[in-house]
């Protein structure tokens, strides 16, 4: 009986020296293990990484679509009756206003008004907090020569055209929120007729798109040199209204 219960104890201690033999012996085993947690590391940093970048991506979505709500173009104001049209993009365009901050939007306001004024006002250019320049430069054969500045503290409230009999553009004036006028371009032509646009405290424009007559013959400045038009045939702006 003895005999046999030290046989089995021995086959029980082979048993288990030999599988611990086996165990210490496999310094593989140590190694995959290190291995799997390299590689586990790695699956759970790139798992991570792309949901970073999915949030980042979705709260870019939820920017854009922010803004684009609140972007609203108003109705066009016809300035003159050019037969020939050249069509000028909104400057800034949205999808540059798109890829601006909130913070940058609400910053976005006209702060310079560049032209030349004769009888009626010509090269009209409307330059933006950005830098954006509507129309663009090299739009007109004669580059803007003044500049009316809109300080920074001040934010127009409505803007007022006036045209004379042909019609043309003759005088643009600025006011701000309480109505007091921001700044006055004036030509010497009488205006004839007023056009009004009025913003509400919540909106502010952030773009416009001035519409040009492409070409036309200057013999009305008894000259037969065509050019591009001086004058803007209509003007329309893009606003962003915060309370949308």
């Amino acid at each position: 009986m003895q005999e046999k219960l030290t046989l089995e104890l021995k086959l029980s201690f082979d048993v288990f020296d030999e599988k611990l033999e086996r165990l210490v012996g496999q310094d593989s085993i140590a190694g995959q293990f290190e291995e799997l947690k390299e590689v586990l590391a790695r699956v759970i940093e790139e798992e991570r990484t792309a949901l970073t970048r999915e949030q980042k991506r979705i709260s870019e979505l939820e920017r854009q679509a922010e803004i684009s709500k609140a972007l609203k173009k108003l109705t066009k104001h016809k300035l003159a009756n050019w037969p020939d049209l050249k069509h000028c993009a909104f400057s800034p365009s949205k999808e540059q206003i798109l890829s601006y901050s909130m913070e940058q939007v609400l910053e976005l306001h006209i702060r310079k008004i560049e032209c030349w004024v004769a009888g009626t006002i010509c090269s009209l250019t409307f330059v933006f907090a950005d830098g954006s320049r509507s129309p663009p430069e090299q739009s007109y054969t004669h580059e803007p020569s003044k500049i009316f500045e809109i300080p920074e503290d001040q934010t127009i409230g409505a803007v007022h055209f006036g045209t004379n009999s042909v019609p043309w553009l003759a005088a643009l004036h600025l006011y701000d929120r309480r109505n007091e006028m921001i700044t006055e371009v004036q030509g010497t032509n009488k205006v004839k007729d007023k056009q009004v646009i009025q913003l509400e405290a919540h909106q502010h424009i952030v773009s416009a798109a001035i519409e040009l007559e492409s070409k036309y013959n200057t013999n009305v400045y008894n000259s037969s040199v065509t050019c591009l038009g001086q004058t803007p045939n209509s003007i329309q702006f893009m606003i962003f209204d915060s309370s949308l």
